[in-house]
């Protein structure tokens, strides 16, 4: 059954149960993940998965259930079961479904198709003898994966959502071991896009380069130094860091960015962008998981803290 034909049976339930205001979360992707060792392919997967999460709201309440079955019993069980949910909840709060009739912008960069399963292994074994042909310094523990992935995400509710985006995902990582003779280092390196514009000679050539600017190294005396940041360790402590823009962890004081909207948290030198449609991007999206458009947002500009993230329950409470 296609989510399509689901939705409608949902919809036929909650007229019956006299539910008017409901929605459908759908989502579903296949992927394939190919890995390479020792000049050979030693690990091959291939999946798919997906599901459909209800919710609706009843005497003011929110009501929850998922299902990855897509049956007409699962149809009439998902809406009986949210509505059960939400008449035994005792929470006392605002609750919200997104709003239809709201412009969304226009992705700009066209998508590439999902790579054959073929195509896949042989891009995958190619990178990986640029691997050993990277530097002679590389040695066996160094392995190369490839990536596929699309999925779909649906979003349909009773105010006038209904919405639908596919993407797709591929791409490489490439893992090196280097050794002088004494010590031995690694490093990955991920590249995502369609695979014929992936420069795979510079990937495996970057991944080689950085293991080998780990080897020798000595531990410095304690003290105060001047540190420069790699772009990417920037990138992973903005990531451990992230949840501190969130609306929600400010509102429960969990942010020491609450209330600091306006204020300077930073050197000039900073600027945060919040940007769906950057072009380098792997996953561009138009709509978020309440439905709402997506936008270019500063977070950060020039040192001062612009706006927190905000979903429609954050955003009503501030």
């Amino acid at each position: 059954m296609d989510f399509t034909t689901f939705k409608n049976l949902v919809i036929a339930h909650c007229e019956e149960l006299g539910i008017s205001d409901y929605e459908l979360y759908y989502q579903a992707a296949e992927s394939t993940s190919v890995s390479a060792f020792q000049h050979e392919i030693n690990q091959f997967t291939s999946s798919t998965e997906g599901g459909i999460c209800f919710r609706c709201i009843v005497s003011g309440k929110m009501g929850y259930a998922s299902t990855e079955e897509l049956s007409e019993e699962a149809a009439a069980s998902i809406v009986a079961r949210a509505a059960d949910n939400a008449s035994v909840l005792e929470a006392e709060e605002p609750v919200f479904l997104g709003e239809g009739g709201k412009s969304y912008a226009k992705l700009e960069r066209e998508p590439y198709g999902m790579p054959a399963t073929e195509a896949l292994i042989s891009k995958v074994l190619e990178t990986q003898e640029q691997i050993y042909a990277a530097n002679p310094a590389v040695i066996d523990g160094s392995s190369t994966q490839g990536i596929a992935e699309r999925s779909i995400t649906a979003i349909y509710n009773s105010r006038g959502l209904d919405l639908r985006s596919e993407t797709t995902l591929a791409g490489l990582v490439v893992a090196a071991v280097v050794s002088n003779g004494k010590e031995m280092a690694n490093d990955y390196q991920i590249k995502l896009g369609a695979l014929d514009t992936i420069d795979t000679e510079n990937l495996t050539k970057k991944a080689a380069e950085t293991a080998l600017g780990k080897l020798g190294g000595d531990v410095a005396p304690t003290g105060q130094y001047p540190v420069v940041f790699d772009p990417e360790a920037m990138s992973d402590l903005l990531a451990t860091f992230s949840g501190v823009f969130s609306a929600e962890n400010a509102q429960k004081g969990l942010s020491k960015l609450a209330d600091k909207e306006g204020k300077t948290v930073a050197s000039q030198a900073v600027t945060l962008v919040d940007d769906p449609f950057h072009p380098e991007s792997p996953v561009q999206r138009t709509f978020d998981a309440e439905g709402s458009p997506t936008f270019c947002k500063q977070i950060i500009e020039k040192g001062e803290f612009r706006t927190l993230l905000y979903n429609l329950k954050t955003a009503n409470l501030a």
